[in-house]
């Protein structure tokens, strides 16, 4: 059905504009090794939540690795 197509690329639009946000969060706040490393990780998040969860991270974790601890878990 092609509504059903068009939902699931506006989810992964939106999925992976969240994951841009992430990345750019953690560039900011932690330096581009942090972010570089950090978006392997994302790329095989595919759950909206755990992308979530880690933009949280961004705000919550003191140091680069703490964040990158917490995606590994995601």
């Amino acid at each position: 059905m092609i509504y059903a197509g068009v939902e699931e690329q506006k989810e992964q639009a939106h999925l992976e504009g969240g994951v841009r946000v992430v990345r750019r969060l953690a560039r900011l706040k932690f330096g581009a090794e942090t972010a570089e490393r950090l978006s392997r990780l994302l790329e095989g998040v595919a759950d909206p939540e755990a992308i979530a969860r880690i933009g949280d991270g961004v705000i919550e974790c003191e140091t680069g690795a703490e964040l990158l601890a917490l995606a590994e878990k995601s």
